[in-house]
Order: structure tokens, then C-alpha cells, then sequence
């Protein structure tokens, strides 16, 4: 009975200490073409060591994964996970 116990402690604790951050971002610019918009949105975070997951919510239903770049600064290295359908 100790054992189903202490892993669902181990999942809980792994989940919680990695747990996603959500972003607040605001749209910085927009450029309107014939067949496509091109919006970029900034938001400015407080990146602490180790691997992080942010979460930009409220973006277009219609976005393409695929059409997603991402950028950073300072000196830590920012690399793009989709992961659709997570909440």
C-alpha cells in the first residue's frame, strides 16, 4: 500500500516542479499580406536556470505550428517545443 502512494508523491512533485509558467505578451507589430498576417507579440520574463516551459495563451485557433519562431536574449539558450493540446 506504501508504494502506490510514494510514486504518486515522486509524479506529483516531478509535475509540480516543472510546471509550465504562463506569459503575459502583447502584440508589438503587424504586418498584413494578401494571404497572410505576420503578428509579433513580446513578453518579458525572468528566466531562471534549468528548463523552464512557457506558455503564451489566447493565440489564434487557426495558428500553424509550423509558422512559430521564437527568439531570445540575454545568455541562455531558447529552443521552441509545440505542444499542442497540452492546457
Amino acid at each position: 500500500m506504501k508504494k502506490p502512494l510514494t510514486v504518486a508523491l515522486i509524479l506529483f512533485a516531478a509535475r509540480w516542479l516543472h510546471a509550465a509558467t504562463t506569459v503575459t505578451s502583447s502584440i508589438s507589430s503587424a504586418t498584413v499580406y494578401a494571404d497572410r498576417a505576420v503578428i509579433t507579440r513580446t513578453a518579458e520574463i525572468d528566466a531562471v536556470p534549468g528548463e523552464q516551459q512557457y506558455v503564451f495563451q489566447h493565440l489564434p485557433a487557426g495558428l500553424l505550428a509550423d509558422s512559430i519562431q521564437v527568439s531570445g536574449g540575454g545568455s541562455a539558450q531558447v529552443t521552441q517545443i509545440a505542444n499542442w493540446g497540452r492546457p
